[in-house]
């Protein structure tokens, strides 16, 4: 016999365990690729804010530079402040929710098309893109791709 609560039990789990997907994604992530490329952004930006150029900086340790238009400074400067591990942590968050606000608009509708229902499908199609690449790549560096 089902009852009310049983639903929303399952439910529960079932964001539960895809909140522990995500953080664990994001750690592995994140040790792979250590945030370096939002680590050479922060430089610039202090740099910037010194009166330097914002893209005369480059990293002492792999001569590169940013890469940020102008508006995106706004974005990120805010990061300045923050230790790089969790300023990299809060960019990823943004960067998983937006990639999940961007699942619901293009997988919900085809869900509902065929007569599935869409939560489960939006949380594999969500599962899917955080194993490509291009989504590992800007999780792990810290850029502002998937924003």
């Amino acid at each position: 016999m089902r009852t009310a609560a049983r639903p929303a039990t399952t439910r529960c789990l079932v964001v539960l365990l895809a909140w522990v997907g995500i953080l664990a994604a994001i750690t592995t992530i994140a040790q792979r690729y250590g945030f370096s490329d939002l680590a050479v952004d922060r430089a610039a930006i202090v740099h910037a804010l010194a009166g330097d150029g914002l893209y005369a900086y480059r990293s002492p340790l792999t001569h590169l530079g940013t890469a940020l238009p102008p508006p995106a400074l706004f974005v990120v400067s805010p990061a300045v402040f923050l230790p790089l591990p969790l300023a990299g942590w809060l960019t990823a968050l943004a960067g998983v929710a937006a990639l999940g606000l961007s699942m619901i608009a293009l997988v919900s509708p085809v869900a509902r098309r065929y007569g599935r229902r869409p939560w489960p499908v939006v949380l594999a199609a969500s599962a899917l893109a955080l194993t490509i690449e291009p989504v590992r790549a800007a999780l792990g560096l810290g850029t502002l791709d998937l924003l």
